[in-house]
């Protein structure tokens, strides 16, 4: 099932709004738009889908260590099934390099290793929220905790602000809302084709072990740049 990503058409306006001086700098506060640092763009990224299984077997899938961590991470991981949703990044086709604190807490951080358009980087990520709901749905936010400076000396990823959130819609499927803002030098992040890429690879883990009963909605991205 193909994605769909739409460029919301006022691109320009938002840029130059970003970078406005009555505008608040960018921060882990959500808000939008915001002033990104000199030389960086302020750039906006939301993905929609629906996954079909129950939102507690969506969870279980990205929170198992075991089933789906990055097997040349050479980070030690626990068993528990429900301990590893920020710390197991195998379904990001990301490298787990290092941790700092415990899974699933407010301050902890994790060190990926990941490629872009102007290179590979280890980003490391900050969890700013992490919160369960009663149905078995989750919300989990993260920042990226250090700038980094591309290797080419003429640009920077100078942060960006990440929201996952996995809702309960019926007992066979699950909503996902997935949505980040950024300050970055040109677009090195193809954001929507990286969320679509891992959501494909989710419901190609669920329908194998038997678990995607529901009906997929493509993922649908609104984007500004």
């Amino acid at each position: 099932m193909k994605s769909l990503t739409i460029l919301v058409p006022l691109t320009i306006l938002l840029s130059a709004c970003a970078q406005a001086t009555y505008l608040p700098e960018c921060s882990n506060t959500d808000i939008e738009p915001c002033a990104c640092p000199n030389g960086t763009e302020f750039q906006d990224s939301h993905t929609y889908a629906v996954v079909g299984t129950n939102v507690k077997n969506f969870k279980k899938l990205f929170s198992s260590c075991n089933a789906t961590r990055n097997s040349t991470s050479s980070v030690p991981l626990a068993n528990s099934i429900y301990n590893c949703l920020v710390y197991n990044v195998g379904w990001l086709s990301a490298n787990l390099t290092a941790t700092d604190g415990p899974d699933n807490h407010v301050g902890s951080k994790r060190t990926i290793e990941s490629g872009s358009a102007v290179g590979t980087y280890e980003f490391v990520e900050e969890e700013i929220e992490f919160t369960t709901y009663p149905d078995g749905g989750f919300k989990q936010r993260f920042i990226l905790a250090k700038p980094i400076e591309y290797q080419s000396g003429n640009g920077s990823f100078a942060g960006y602000w990440v929201t996952l959130e996995a809702r309960y819609l019926t007992d066979v499927e699950t909503t996902i809302l997935w949505g980040a803002y950024a300050c970055f030098t040109g677009h090195p992040l193809a954001l929507s084709t990286f969320r679509a890429g891992a959501l494909a690879g989710a419901e190609a883990t669920l329908k194998q072990k038997g678990l995607l009963t529901g009906i997929n909605v493509a993922p649908v991205s609104l984007q500004s740049f």
